[in-house]
């Protein structure tokens, strides 16, 4: 689909022509930006597609390269901040040899796995109220809700993981 006769949110057609005229293009960009994490950029160049569904402004269609771009490096950029707090952690748990005990080792298991069984609404809000730099209204802005609603969902977050971890140590 060519950037001159625009691109219609709603139409899941022009979706795929977009992608199809563009994807190339983004990809190689989010690899050049990735530098060393290059091998996600097929997949946040997927998510930036996601992302751009729900836009139905006319910048969206008259410039889809610099709205794909903007969205792109955003998310490319959250992508390598996770990593690096990822990597941090591992590195402050082994210094601190926090992960050798089995029993620190069983408690991770379980939060993760108490974090995983959540309803990805709350999984959402939580994850970026807890691993993110994010304020609560910057979750909302980025989820379209409410700050009401983004504290309610990390606060039922919390109680759903609470009791998925006292019930994981209930059937030890």
């Amino acid at each position: 689909m060519s950037s001159d006769t625009g691109w219609d949110p709603a139409d899941g057609a022009g979706l795929e022509a977009l992608y199809r005229e563009h994807s190339t293009w983004l990809v190689r960009r989010l690899r050049r930006v990735l530098g060393r994490h290059a091998d996600a950029a097929e997949d946040i160049a997927q998510d930036a597609y996601i992302r751009i569904a729900r836009y139905a402004t006319d910048d969206a269609g008259r410039h889809p390269r610099a709205l794909l771009g903007t969205v792109g490096v955003n998310l490319s950029y959250d992508y390598m901040r996770r990593i690096g707090r990822a990597q941090r952690f591992a590195e402050d748990s082994a210094r601190r040899g926090d992960a050798s005990t089995p029993a620190c080792q069983e408690a991770d298991l379980a939060l993760r796995d108490a974090i995983l069984s959540l309803p990805p609404l709350y999984r959402d809000a939580f994850l970026m109220s807890r691993f993110t730099p994010l304020t609560n209204k910057e979750i909302g802005t980025r989820l379209n809700i409410s700050v009401k609603t983004v504290e309610w969902r990390i606060s039922r977050a919390v109680e759903i993981c609470a009791t998925h971890i006292d019930h994981e140590g209930e059937d030890r």
